[in-house]
């Protein structure tokens, strides 16, 4: 079988093996396909969709963007509020 993948993805998948998290692109492709397996059936239940067409599922009772970002998503500023989420509810613990 041939896979054409992306040159950024042959790039992570080289640096997985290389690091030694995997030894070959074999085991790295059975690990992915088992994850996504499982993924699959949450809770001995496939996962689904809540309605046809919505862009959310949910997984272990955690709701997940099954989509697409909006073209020009600030993906830096999401990540850094997050993190300052994050970081407010970790202190409030420490107050």
């Amino acid at each position: 079988m041939s896979i054409d993948i992306t040159t950024e993805t042959e790039s992570i998948v080289r640096d997985a093996i290389n690091s030694g998290h995997f030894r070959s692109v074999d085991e790295l492709i059975a690990y992915g396909v088992q994850a996504w397996r499982e993924k699959q059936h949450v809770g001995g239940e496939p996962a689904a969709l809540v309605n046809e067409g919505d862009a959310m599922i949910k997984i272990d009772g955690l709701w997940v963007h099954h989509g697409r970002a909006e073209p020009g998503t600030d993906w830096s500023g999401i990540v850094n509020d997050v993190r300052e989420e994050r970081i407010a509810d970790i202190l409030k613990e420490f107050r």
